[in-house]
């Protein structure tokens, strides 16, 4: 895997850290150690060779996919290698078209569980005012949402991370059981 990190973003470690236990989680349920696959929402305005106004309208986003074949322990500092590595492999992309193309590429040679991540931390959802003032709490709601989805946002002080995760009933029950996971996450 990739060296080390050692100055990870909130974002990445909370992505590594909530991606590790879920794939634990899915493991200690089947017995089985089939590849696992991150697949990480990232906004392609800056990425462009040819670079988008923050102010272009639509969504322009692709996904950076991190693949975990090893059947042994994730370390997280190994994970968030492997996501910066990803979302590195995304730097110069000309346009839509490539990003698909890569996108279409990347998926056809996937195995095992996909795990989609999406992150909305530092959008400034909480100052959106449509004239009833800002919100006390903002939350997203994707429809039809795929099992083994996580959403990040950030809390309403700014000060923390909610993640919004979709996974099985089962891995829940067992994440729930989960010490070390349980050390690093507040129940809301």
């Amino acid at each position: 895997m990739g060296k080390p990190e050692t100055n990870p973003t909130r974002v990445e470690a909370l992505t590594a850290l909530l991606f590790k236990h879920a794939v634990s989680a899915a493991k200690t349920k089947s017995g089985s150690s089939e590849p696992s696959n991150l697949s990480i929402t990232v906004n392609l305005r800056k990425k462009f060779a040819d670079k988008c106004p923050d102010t272009a309208a639509g969504n322009l986003f692709t996904l950076a996919i991190t693949k975990m074949t090893e059947s042994g322990e994730m370390k997280l500092n190994e994970l968030i290698a492997e996501v910066r590595k990803g979302k590195m492999e995304l730097e110069g992309i000309r346009d839509e078209q490539e990003a698909v193309q890569k996108l279409v590429n990347t998926f056809s040679t996937l195995q095992g569980d996909i795990y989609y991540t999406s992150s909305a931390c530092r959008a400034p959802l909480y100052e959106v005012d449509f004239g009833w003032g800002k919100p006390v709490e903002v939350s997203l709601r994707i429809p039809d949402v795929e099992e083994k989805t996580i959403i990040l946002l950030d809390t309403p002080t700014g000060d923390g991370i909610k993640a919004l995760v979709h996974l099985p009933e089962e891995d829940i029950a067992i994440l729930q059981k989960d010490i070390e996971f349980l050390t690093y996450v507040k129940d809301a």
